[in-house]
């Protein structure tokens, strides 16, 4: 592992082969699952981290007969093994304002100085080693709530006496302060990232949505004439259309006419591709946006923390997102069926113009309070439920400014001469 100027490099390598890693939000769950078939805990009763290190089992402590006993009574027989529950609990407390993640990579560097994870960083079983034979009688008297006695009452906790090495609680805390400076280092280039991700989304609203004027503007719609709809897609159909009926009418006129309906389709998909594209990227950009608006969350979670969350968002965005464009082919088997149905009907191009304009304003409309929504919570306001309360507030808004500009002339022809 390569050293960072002016910070110590750790004794030990990190988990599990010397690097940290931001793990995705499908490893996170694997991970979770894996975790609770493993130890029988539920989610309240251990710790995950957004990195790869271990997930950590919560001590749970409660005095009996003057002994302290700290694995709840679900936990797996495995799992009572883990050190984390043989372990001193003022080593193992949290401390305040200590998030998840940073307790995680804490109390790895703690049981570390135990000796306590093998070379991959797994766990090694605590009773397993100081020979506990497992019998259920002496596991159901640890667990029972009455003080019965338990021969697990005869291995002590472990403390700073019983770290390996020479290592000492300073050294740990060396450690432990080294990694979370490479997971800050980590998190902050997926910071970076995640932002330029953002930005971009927003550029990409602001141009498909016509401009901030627009955006808030209760009255505009995605057909606007001067919108991209009417003048990249609407426009071209349009010329098709116009095409199309000429040569229908001409074939009503004369039965030999050809009508080239080969051209009129090819024309017509290549518009529709298109279109679906374009579709793809606004449903996109509002995804990116829909995560910030989803993830909104206390300003003293930590970054690892909040991608982690929002990671998981934005993966059910993306599988919805792929739902919506396999609906969005579909389009084109209808606009065909439309167009080549075995009979000229002069509203054909019509009426496959009307289907494209439907998914269309489906995008148009999701992006636009999505950017509605994304900049509410970045200014602090409150967001709308959906898009017919964004009209409701674009409304009240809009007469909201136009009594103010009331009172303004008023207010001019009001002034004492």
């Amino acid at each position: 592992m390569n050293e960072t100027p002016g910070v110590p490099t750790p004794t030990k390598p990190l988990p599990p082969a010397g690097e940290i890693k931001l793990n995705s939000s499908a490893e996170i769950d694997a991970f979770r699952r894996n975790f609770h078939t493993v130890t029988n805990l539920e989610r309240s009763q251990y710790a995950i981290n957004s990195f790869n290190f271990p997930f950590i089992p919560i001590p749970y402590p409660r005095t009996v007969r003057d002994i302290t006993r700290l694995a709840p009574e679900n936990v797996s027989k495995g799992a009572l093994s883990h050190p984390i529950y043989w372990i001193d609990p003022e080593l193992t407390a949290r401390r305040p304002d200590e998030s998840e993640d940073v307790w995680c990579i804490r109390m790895f560097y703690l049981i570390d100085a135990f000796e306590l994870w093998d070379d991959k960083a797994r766990y090694l079983e605590y009773l397993q080693i100081k020979r506990f034979n497992y019998d259920e009688a002496d596991i159901k008297a640890y667990h029972n709530k009455h003080g019965q006695p338990s021969a697990l009452d005869n291995y002590p906790l472990l403390t700073e006496m019983d770290f390996r090495n020479g290592m000492t609680l300073d050294q740990v805390e060396l450690n432990f302060s080294n990694a979370v400076y490479k997971c800050l280092e980590l998190t902050g280039k997926e910071v970076k990232q995640s932002l330029m991700a953002q930005a971009g989304a927003v550029s990409s609203a602001i141009k498909a949505l016509g401009g901030l004027d627009k955006i808030y503007n209760y009255g505009s719609s995605f057909s606007d004439s001067d919108g991209v709809w009417a003048r990249n897609y609407r426009a071209k159909m349009n010329d098709i259309s116009v095409f199309y009926q000429y040569n229908v009418i001409k074939y009503e006129e004369d039965r030999n006419h050809y009508v080239p309906l080969d051209r009129v389709f090819d024309e017509t998909r290549k518009v529709a591709e298109h279109l679906i594209e374009y579709i793809t990227e606004m449903n996109r950009a509002a995804s990116i946006l829909n995560v910030v608006v989803s993830a909104t969350l206390p300003d003293d979670v930590d970054a690892a923390h909040r991608l982690s969350i929002e990671a998981r968002i934005m993966s059910e965005y993306a599988r919805a997102d792929n739902v919506r464009r396999v609906e969005q082919e579909k389009m084109l088997d209808i606009v065909e069926e439309q167009i080549v149905s075995g009979e000229y009907n002069k509203e054909a191009v019509n009426n496959a113009i009307d289907i494209m304009a439907d998914r269309y304003r489906e995008a148009w409309n999701r992006l636009r309070l999505a950017y509605i929504n994304y900049r509410a919570v970045k200014t602090g306001n409150p967001r709308f439920n959906n898009y017919i309360s964004m009209m409701e507030g674009l409304t009240k808004l809009e007469a909201s400014r136009m009594q103010d500009q009331k009172n303004s002339i008023q207010n001019i022809f009001d002034v004492p001469a």
